[in-house]
């Protein structure tokens, strides 16, 4: 925000409200942390930071004392409850960093919640703090505090945990107790030698319950959590004590390392497990929620802390580049809502699958494990970029600034269809550059996996699936398996087809059928099921790449016209079914473009389809040019972006104004 300096109040100093302070004041904005506890006690221990935290981390200047206090996790190890056998082993430490530019760590909360400290001001937090009242006014927000103090804001923040305060003043809903309550507890490394020699973070899943284990504090403590089930707990302090005795009662019979563990520790914690429903919105007025005020979610997916970093990041990053404050807290607002809340339902789910009874459903899971143990069916999660890295642009360059991105695009993952090349290739190109998480699909392997690693060899990180998009089966699969490896598909781009030219009288059969079943039933297959996801998170974009043969009438290219003109229509409806879901879809259709189906036409097409040579192609075309898949490209992006967000059920062509003149 540039025209002038912001009162800005964050209320809550845990990690979201401190995240947010030190990356302001690394701006030069200057923020007032308000906390009600009269003085901060080193409370909680263990916390797991996975990269897409420790990146943003590390660009506040955290990156020596991370070093200094967490640890490295050699891997991610899952075993069975009873003889500890390993169920599946994901590597970390040297992997981790080389896929994702960061590492995975374990810290003990008090050393990060210090570190995060360091990086303030003196007077910026005010301790024994406690809000009772919020008065929004015109020109701003009167805060009252216990203590006689009042402040003046033009910003409140509300990161103040699951019971937040703020949050309790502009929503009316209450936490949603898990049925599962948590021990905790710290046991020094020297204790448990076997553990500390190898050092990881590991989960043992058993019937109803789990625990996890890792070391702190530089390795010479280890943390552990202990899950149970606990339907009459009510309690979430974090430093109410437990019975030792009760734990190891719950954990009889449990795998003899773990128990070993256990019963190592001097003292134990314990708390009730509460989540909070996911919002439809995280702003409202000058109020805005961070952190667990937020989207408190359950621990079954370590992301508790990590979804608070990614939080502040990003709203900082909106202040800082977005002059009018409505407009910086609506850019957070979508950037954040469908990324929090789709870890939040994550979590949430593995309430169940970690805790499932022995029996066939267990062992499935078992086996989904071991099929993904990779870390490539982490890479929604951890590589992330909540807000990319800037880098400056070499001298006399063009070095793409992420202010200037197609806004509502990064972050989101994009299926293409038909992108091996030409056009479907240029989509996923421009939507990577834009920061989307692309998804390559194409029948052709060989030219899916040239894409691929043709992408890589620019920076861009892309996942490729084969797929038939007239097999409705492995289209139903297919787009599973990318919901669950890659992440919710946000953007879907039909651009799947095929050509088939000839006179009405002598088209066969076979062509026919094989153009509909690719143009305008692989469109409808791929739609249907990548919006039924959409549906249900009530957000998502699609938009089908089309041809101005749908609406021009083409010699010899009776097939194809009819076809893409189903799909124009199709895309249309399907836009219309789906509007009061929140979900827009839009038509692109290209004229002549410079791609491998062109110079099919050219080499290949029956007599009279195309004379002479491509420049042949330009007659009729105002702008008198072929179109670059460039051009298309461009369309698609600006059509998936927020800058079209009341754009629906259009068709945009990009011809060159050949349509018009036809």
């Amino acid at each position: 925000m540039k025209d002038h300096e912001p009162r800005i109040a964050v209320i809550g100093a845990g990690i979201s409200g401190l995240v947010l302070a030190a990356a302001l004041h690394q701006q030069g904005i200057r923020t007032a942390v308000f906390e009600q506890a009269g003085q901060l006690f080193p409370t909680g221990a263990g916390i797991q930071l996975s990269p897409n935290a420790v990146r943003l981390l590390h660009r506040l200047g955290l990156e020596a004392r991370l070093r200094q206090h967490a640890v490295r996790p050699r891997a991610i190890r899952m075993t069975n409850w009873d003889d500890g056998h390993p169920l599946a082993t994901t590597p970390l430490a040297g992997p981790c960093e080389e896929r994702y530019g960061a590492p995975y760590l374990t810290v003990h909360r008090a050393d990060l919640h210090a570190a995060l400290l360091e990086q303030l001001p003196m007077g910026t937090l005010r301790l024994g703090a406690r809000c009772l009242a919020l008065d929004e006014r015109e020109d701003g927000v009167r805060l009252e505090f216990a203590d006689g103090l009042s402040y003046d804001a033009d910003l409140v923040v509300g990161a103040d945990g699951i019971r937040s305060v703020v949050r309790s003043q502009l929503f009316p809903d209450r936490p949603r107790f898990s049925g599962q309550g948590m021990y905790r507890g710290l046991v020094p490394a020297d204790r448990v030698p076997r553990f500390a020699a190898d050092p990881r973070v590991q989960l043992w899943l058993g019937p109803g319950q789990h625990c996890v284990a890792y070391p702190v504090s530089g390795g010479r403590t280890i943390s552990f959590a202990a899950g149970v089930p606990a339907p009459d707990w009510r309690t979430e302090s974090w430093t109410q004590p437990g019975r030792k005795e009760d734990l190891l009662a719950a954990y009889t019979g449990w795998d003899d390392e773990l128990l070993g563990l256990l019963s190592a520790a001097d003292e134990v914690t314990c708390w009730a497990l509460h989540d909070r429903d996911p919002l439809d919105h995280l702003v409202q007025g000058r109020f805005v929620l961070i952190g667990d005020a937020a989207h408190s979610m359950l621990p079954f997916l370590a992301q508790g802390a990590n979804q608070a970093v990614e939080d502040a990041a990003v709203l900082a990053d909106c202040l800082i580049r977005t002059s009018e404050l409505p407009a910086a807290l609506g850019r957070y607002e979508m950037q954040r809502l469908p990324r929090a809340n789709e870890v939040q339902r994550r979590a949430r789910a593995n309430n169940d699958r970690l805790h499932l009874a022995d029996g066939e459903a267990r062992q499935q899971r078992d086996r989904e494990l071991a099929a993904r143990q990779g870390l490539e069916s982490h890479d929604w999660l951890f590589a992330y970029e909540a807000v990319p890295e800037r880098q400056p642009d070499a001298p006399g360059g063009g070095g793409t600034d992420p202010a200037a991105a197609a806004s509502g695009i990064r972050g989101r993952v994009a299926l293409i269809t038909g992108a091996a090349r030409g056009i479907g290739f240029a989509v996923a190109r421009a939507l990577a550059q834009h920061g989307a998480r692309v998804v390559l699909t194409d029948l052709d392997q060989d030219g899916l996996d040239e894409a691929v690693k043709a992408l890589a060899d620019e920076g861009q990180q892309a996942a490729g699936y084969r797929l038939d998009v007239q097999d409705s089966g492995a289209v139903a699969a297919t787009v599973e398996a990318v919901e669950q490896e890659v992440g919710p598909v946000d953007i879907l781009v039909n651009v799947a087809g095929v050509l088939h030219t000839g006179p009405v009288a002598e088209f066969d059969d076979a062509h026919w059928q094989q153009t509909f079943a690719v143009n305008a039933f692989g469109v409808f297959c791929v739609s249907r099921e990548a919006t039924r996801r959409m549906a249900e998170r009530e957000r998502g974009v699609v938009v089908t790449v089309a041809s101005n043969a749908g609406t021009v009438p083409r010699i010899h290219m009776a097939a194809y016209g009819a076809s893409k003109a189903a799909s124009v229509h199709f895309t249309k409806v399907l836009g219309l079914e789906l509007a009061g879901r929140g979900i827009r879809c839009n038509v692109v259709s290209p004229g002549s473009t410079r791609t491998p189906m062109l110079e099919q036409v050219q080499h290949n097409g029956s007599e009279g389809t195309i004379r002479g040579d491509l420049a042949g192609y330009r007659t009729g075309i105002p702008l008198r040019r072929i179109a670059e898949p460039e051009d298309v490209a461009s369309a698609v992006v600006f059509l998936a972006s927020d800058e079209a967000r009341h754009i629906t059920m259009h068709e945009l062509s990009v011809d060159g104004g050949a349509a018009l003149g036809a």
